[in-house]
């Protein structure tokens, strides 16, 4: 791993917890699994979703999981499962809001849901759903329709409210609120408040195809992230490609206010395409993004150059959004970010790998295959401790959250695998297995 800039030492991990113990689910099922987005809150509980072609059990329950549409489970403190509930379409993004279990979905059609049908519009559309954490039950439906197509990619609690992120073509609307694309894709963000009305609905982009791929909660309002292609407007931010000439994708941070308005954002990149796998605000206000960067990047005027075909890195900003410093984590490769969360003042970052990889003292090998890691960096980006998911297959993580209480990941494999000195067992279908995993920090 190769630091460029600095934080300053220290910082606060959060207030005084309880120490859970760490747990491991796998989904058992005779087809193809997928866990797909989790979240969690101080106390240790958890949401995520699930897709699954068979019957699948989780923890011994069963994930009610229809063929073509996936299921949302609600974990206690400890991984026991509590409740599941069948979603009649894709899974697009999990938060946990002010007692809710809130729930992006995609789709063509409708879905049933608290005995009358959703209505998604679009080909796919979309549609936010909200259930009650303690029980599961159906309270409230907001579509998310377009005139072509809208695609929801997360999902960030804000206080008792929700923000949605991701992108469409076409004119989107949600409640009574409507915007238009500038050009062939934008992204877009809709806040919801705790009974499912919409408080704004904002879309950044411009000419070409755009995209917001991740949100987090900060001061005052939210952090954004995302990918722009051309010039693009962020509601009068701009955002100034890094190479006039190229034609790929570069992406961007944003703050908004408490009410959508961009009080900054920041560009970055290269010749070649980046992108945004999540983004986080730690406690004292750093502002963290999560990325990929291929080749030669540019990140507010800070020259990064990638080991090997593609790195993953950690860059982190303050509240004016000007650099504070880049983590880069890679091997001589292609290697990717994957999801970032928060714990107090450091940052918990999830990245693929394949061949070898250094990070500080731990060498990481993908058994043959490509690998997966998890891992803690503190305030100043370096090592606190690093999780490796390895095996002959593929590993990825495919969400991560965390709270005061530690960190839970949405792990996919392809073989057996193991996470630390946790087994994960072979799938039954090689295309894919699904497991779960909490680890307190």
């Amino acid at each position: 791993m190769v630091i460029f800039g600095g934080c300053p030492r220290g910082g606060t991990r959060g207030p005084a917890r309880e120490q859970l113990a760490p747990w491991t689910l796998a989904v058992e099922t005779t087809g193809v699994a997928s866990a797909d987005a989790v979240a969690t809150v101080p106390d240790g509980r958890v949401a995520a979703t699930f897709q699954a072609s068979a019957a699948a059990t989780l923890g011994g329950q069963e994930l009610a999981s229809p063929v073509g549409g996936g299921a949302v489970a609600m974990l206690a403190a400890g991984g026991a499962v509590t409740w599941t509930h069948a979603l009649g379409g894709k899974p697009a993004g999990v938060a946990i809001s002010g007692g809710l279990v809130v729930v992006g979905l995609g789709g063509t059609g409708s879905v049933d849901f608290a005995g009358a049908p959703v209505v998604l519009r679009g080909e796919p559309g979309a549609a936010v759903l909200a259930l009650g954490a303690a029980d599961g039950a159906d309270r409230w439906a907001r579509p998310i329709g377009s005139t072509e197509w809208v695609l929801i990619r997360a999902l960030a609690a804000v206080g008792d409210d929700v923000i949605a992120v991701g992108s469409f073509a076409g004119t989107i609307r949600a409640g009574d609120r409507v915007v238009s694309s500038a050009g062939a894709s934008d992204g877009f963000a809709v806040r919801i408040d705790g009974k499912g009305e919409v408080r704004w609905l904002i879309r950044i982009g411009g000419e070409s195809g755009d995209a917001i791929a991740a949100v987090a909660p900060a001061p005052e309002g939210a952090m954004i992230g995302g990918t722009f292609t051309g010039p693009a407007d962020a509601r009068g931010a701009p955002l100034t490609p890094i190479d006039a000439e190229s034609i790929a994708a570069d992406g961007f941070v944003a703050r908004l206010d408490d009410d959508g308005a961009v009080m900054w954002a920041q560009p970055f990149g290269g010749e070649s395409d980046d992108a945004v796998a999540g983004v986080a605000v730690t406690a004292s206000g750093a502002f963290a993004a999560a990325v990929t960067l291929r080749g030669t990047a540019f990140i507010d005027d800070k020259v990064v150059a990638t080991r090997g075909l593609a790195d993953a890195a950690l860059l982190t900003f303050d509240g004016a959004g000007h650099r504070r410093a880049v983590a880069l984590i890679g091997g001589d490769d292609f290697d990717s970010a994957a999801a970032l969360a928060a714990i107090g003042d450091d940052l918990v970052i999830a990245t693929a790998y394949a061949g070898r990889l250094f990070l500080g003292d731990t060498r990481l090998d993908g058994d043959g295959g490509d690998g997966a890691l998890v891992a803690v960096l503190d305030a100043s980006g370096e090592v606190i401790r690093v999780h490796d998911v390895a095996g002959p297959g593929r590993e990825t993580i495919a969400s991560l959250a965390a709270s005061p209480s530690g960190w839970v990941a949405a792990v996919r494999h392809t073989a057996g695998a193991t996470l630390d000195a946790t087994a994960l067992p072979a799938p039954a279908d090689p295309y894919g297995g699904a497991a779960l995993a909490f680890r307190g920090e």
